[in-house]
């Protein structure tokens, strides 16, 4: 080899690579596209890892059967993805809010009595959420032509007070459809 060619390679050797990110599963086992996707991306390992944590929250806040119950829904949505990353990470965003919801709907007492809250077992407590947020808890019924009116403007306004995460669920089941 030629002189100039080992200088800039033994340089290389010396300067650290960042690690890079392992997610929560044996990549060496990885069985599906999915899990191939995710560990091919480290963005993806990353986010990964972070439902993880999360999840694990749930599970010491709710019950690790019940936290077992809402992750195999999630799970298996994640798996549909095929090896998309798109739909991986908007399915591994969505899975950390609906956990992070979850978790804070545990957290606090129900507020009213006339609304059950969504029980863990519940596979779209998390579209029941965006139903109560688009319409208000105040919603009352209007005339017909009202409703027909106003029902854009209502829509947009209840869109926007959703979280992030909601809103990037909302705009994939859209998509989806």
């Amino acid at each position: 080899m030629p002189r100039k060619t080992l200088i800039p390679l033994a340089l290389a050797m010396l300067v650290p690579t960042a690690p890079v990110a392992q997610p929560s599963f044996d990549c060496g086992a990885a069985r599906t596209a999915t899990e191939r996707a995710i560990c091919d991306s480290p963005g993806l390992a990353e986010l990964e890892l972070q439902m993880v944590g999360v999840y694990e929250d749930l599970a010491d806040r709710i019950g690790a059967k019940e936290a077992r119950d809402i992750a195999d829904v999630q799970l298996q949505r994640r798996q549909d993805c095929e090896g998309d990353r798109a739909c991986i990470e908007r399915q591994l965003l969505t899975t950390i809010g609906i956990f992070r919801a979850e978790r804070r709907a545990a957290a606090s007492p129900p507020t009213s009595t006339s609304t059950p809250a969504p029980t863990a077992s519940e596979p779209d407590a998390a579209l029941s959420d965006l139903r109560q947020a688009l319409t208000g808890p105040e919603a009352e019924p209007e005339p017909a032509a009202d409703r027909a009116a106003d029902r854009s403007a209502a829509l947009e306004a209840g869109f926007e007070r959703l979280p992030d995460y909601r809103q990037r669920l909302v705009q994939g089941r859209l998509r989806d459809a």
